[in-house]
């Protein structure tokens, strides 16, 4: 009679600590996945899964999408693009632009040019006759 007494004794405890969310001598008694508001019933003991979490709302605040004025590529100013001052889009390490006096295919040809990070800014002269840039991404007007 000992003997039960002491086996039902071990098996009580053992429940209560389950049933506390601990193992006895950090020993895993059972593992139970359980959705959200869903119960168990294993002998003598109950176990419920906590009803699902408030739903959070998150609330991000994005700038807008500039508005890009052109893409990368070759342009004539005043009839393709107007002048004033830009900024590109993309960020890389690679882009390059150049101010153009004209369309010759000379180093003569740029009145300044960059090469390294974007986003960079250019300032497009009414007096340039052309504008060309790669790997920018895009230009937006900034003044």
């Amino acid at each position: 009679m000992r003997h039960f007494a002491r086996i039902a004794l071990i098996t009580v405890a053992a429940v209560a600590l389950f049933t506390a969310g601990t193992a006895a001598a950090g020993v895993d008694l059972k593992t139970l996945i359980l959705r959200p508001g869903k119960c168990m019933t294993l002998p003598k003991v109950r176990v419920c899964a906590a009803k699902a979490r408030p739903t959070v709302t998150v609330t991000v605040t994005t700038a807008a999408t500039p508005r890009i004025a052109f893409a990368d590529g070759t342009y004539r100013v005043g009839p393709d693009g107007a002048a004033g001052t830009y900024r590109s889009v993309a960020t890389a390490d690679s882009c390059y632009w150049e101010r153009l006096s004209g369309f010759g295919g000379t180093l003569d040809n740029i009145i300044a040019n960059y090469f390294g990070n974007s986003p960079t800014i250019v300032t497009i002269a009414p007096t340039d006759v052309g504008f060309r840039s790669s790997n920018c991404g895009g230009w937006t007007k900034i003044g």
